[in-house]
């Protein structure tokens, strides 16, 4: 089980600025925190969709398809789709 949420970035210039975006929301979730005395990982799998000319509806669904992407290859992996390619 899980949660899903959305975050929505603007003037993101190119997929691999992507990767180095998804890579540092990772490290962010990564480290251990305590919670009621124990120590708890918290794994993430990321989609992103990114376009030089972006359409929402496009956007949504090809983000939607670099998340089962993510998840199909395992836990804690983030894929970047280019929309429209």
């Amino acid at each position: 089980a899980g949660d899903e949420f959305v975050v929505v970035l603007e003037q993101v210039g190119s997929p691999l600025e992507c990767e180095r975006i998804a890579a540092k929301l990772q490290d962010a979730i990564r480290p251990p925190f305590e919670l009621d005395g124990r120590a708890v990982r918290v794994t993430s799998s990321i989609g992103i969709a990114w376009s030089a000319r972006p359409e929402q509806a496009a956007l949504a669904h090809v983000a939607d398809e670099a998340l089962y992407r993510s998840k199909r290859a395992g836990r804690d992996t983030a894929s970047v789709v280019v929309a429209g390619a």
